[in-house]
């Protein structure tokens, strides 16, 4: 049996439809997932005590500290400015580098209300222990640090910081795997935007093939 004209076109409709039906299911799915994620991330009013309270914002163009490139208290021009006054232990190791510039990052740290409090700095006794373990053979003051600190309490408290315990959420604590996780959950923010964008062109096509036809 041959089609006529007509029924062809009735046909590319229906098709059109379930197309255009199956692209808006899934847009307001990827909507609702990233609308999830918007709100998960507003539970808690977020404040930057170090830069006089002001909020965190995204930085994109961060050069250091870009785990925080979504949501940050830093802006790249303070981050130049003040890292350069940083000064390393003399010998210190790469890993005890890494370390130390993970510690100088709390200025970006959108929860640093948390843990800088009244001009101090409380950091997590699990990162202090970090911390000595990466950086012990390094010299400070013309000795080596091991020889001056018996564990991370005491190198941490040497460097005018309050040590706190992790379990209470109200310290300083930062790991390599925060660095990975942070990664791949900016990669997860791409694709979603990426199918956005997508689907939002197959509908747009979709709906303009309909009124075109």
């Amino acid at each position: 049996m041959i089609e006529t004209s007509g029924q062809v076109q009735v046909a590319i409709w229906k098709a059109m439809a379930s197309v255009r039906t199956a692209a808006t299911c899934l847009l307001i799915g990827v909507v609702i997932l990233h609308l999830t994620g918007l709100i998960h991330c507003q539970e808690e009013l977020q404040y930057c005590p170090f830069y006089n309270n002001r909020g965190p914002s995204p930085q994109p163009f961060l050069d250091n500290c870009t785990w925080y490139r979504d949501n940050a208290c830093c802006k790249q021009e303070e981050i130049t400015y003040g890292f350069a006054n940083v000064k390393p232990p003399q010998g210190a190791s790469d890993r005890c580098l890494r370390q130390l510039n993970y510690l100088t990052c709390y200025v970006c740290a959108p929860t640093q209300y948390k843990f800088y409090i009244n001009e101090y700095l409380y950091v997590c006794s699990e990162f202090c222990d970090n911390f000595y373990d990466a950086c012990k053979d390094a010299i400070l003051k013309g000795s080596i640090i091991s020889n001056l600190y018996e564990n991370g309490r005491q190198f941490c408290e040497s460097r005018r910081f309050k040590v706190g315990d992790r379990s209470e959420d109200k310290c300083f604590y930062f790991s390599e795997d925060l660095v990975s996780n942070s990664a791949r959950s900016l990669n997860s923010q791409y694709i979603i935007d990426i199918l956005l964008q997508l689907l939002t062109a197959v509908l747009l096509l979709t709906w303009g093939n309909q009124y075109n036809s």
